[in-house]
């Protein structure tokens, strides 16, 4: 197994960071879980845009890339029981990479939505269940329909840390089950620790509009390309983006919340699993924007 592998392994394993509130799983998306004991029914919406610039395939003849992504989603949650919601999100995901002389695609769509079935409680254990069926491709295409499956608990040991585990099932993937823990400590008012995969951080906040925050991160997912790429049509692609930066969001507009971050891109990794290829591409910086809100 390739160093590449290895590290894929180590941060593609499905996620339980809580970003103010929610849990992440591997690809991006988020499931909220709210603290609240009103059993109310919630909207929500999410949008995230992100550019990579040029940089070079380690296989030199490919020549350079650069990447742009966007993601928007938006759903609802509905009390089904006591604590127990219902959530909806429908979600739009694509990647456009630039002009290469690699045999990987020049797009990458998810289009579908995530089913979840939540157990919220202040202070105890929640728990999640969440499907995602979709089109998972290099064209939307009902070939390339999927459903993977996340799973996940945390638990409050006290009123400072939470503990996290769980696992994602995909068929597609490299690694078709990948477990995960992590924990969150709340060092103090301005201070909190997120040692959670695939989104491990420090952050810092001076006030409650404002949070700072420094660590990784990883976008992608797996993939089924068209039969009608030129090269490797039909097969499993894993593609990731292991990046490192900084970040500041505001939530100064509420229900609003807005943030920006900007880093390097330590790799790009394209893997046809079905064949054992991969290629590629070297580190550079990117810059992303994001903005969301729970009504």
């Amino acid at each position: 197994m390739t160093p590449t592998s290895l590290l894929l392994l180590a941060t593609t394993v499905f996620s339980a960071s809580a970003f103010a509130g929610s849990v992440q799983i591997n690809d991006g998306k988020s499931v909220e879980v709210a603290t609240k004991t009103a059993q109310n029914v919630e909207i929500n919406f999410r949008a995230v845009t992100d550019y990579v610039s040029s940089g070079d395939f380690r296989f030199r003849a490919a020549g350079d890339q650069d990447a742009f992504h966007g993601h928007i989603e938006v759903g609802v949650s509905v009390p089904v029981a006591e604590s127990v919601y219902l959530t909806t999100n429908a979600f739009y995901d694509r990647f456009d990479f630039g002009t290469s002389l690699a045999p990987v695609p020049t797009t990458l769509h998810k289009v579908g939505a995530d089913i979840a079935v939540e157990y919220r409680a202040e202070g105890e254990a929640a728990l999640a269940l969440i499907a995602s069926p979709g089109i998972y491709g290099s064209e939307i295409d009902s070939d390339d329909f999927n459903v993977p499956i996340t799973a996940y608990g945390s638990y409050r040991l006290s009123p400072s840390v939470v503990v996290v585990g769980g696992f994602r099932w995909d068929e597609w993937s490299m690694y078709q089950i990948l477990p995960s823990a992590g924990i969150i400590w709340t060092v103090n008012d301005q201070w909190k620790l997120r040692a959670v995969a695939t989104s491990p951080r420090i952050e810092y906040r001076p006030n409650d509009n404002v949070t700072f925050s420094f660590g990784g991160e990883l976008v992608g997912g797996t993939y089924q390309t068209s039969k009608n790429e030129i090269n490797y049509g039909g097969k499993h692609l894993d593609y990731y983006d292991i990046r490192t930066g900084l970040g500041v969001t505001y939530r100064g507009w509420k229900p609003v919340e807005l943030s920006v971050a900007a880093g390097w891109s330590i790799e790009r990794n394209f893997r046809y699993d079905d064949i054992d290829v991969e290629y590629r591409v070297k580190g550079a910086p990117y810059i992303a924007f994001g903005a969301k809100a729970v009504f």
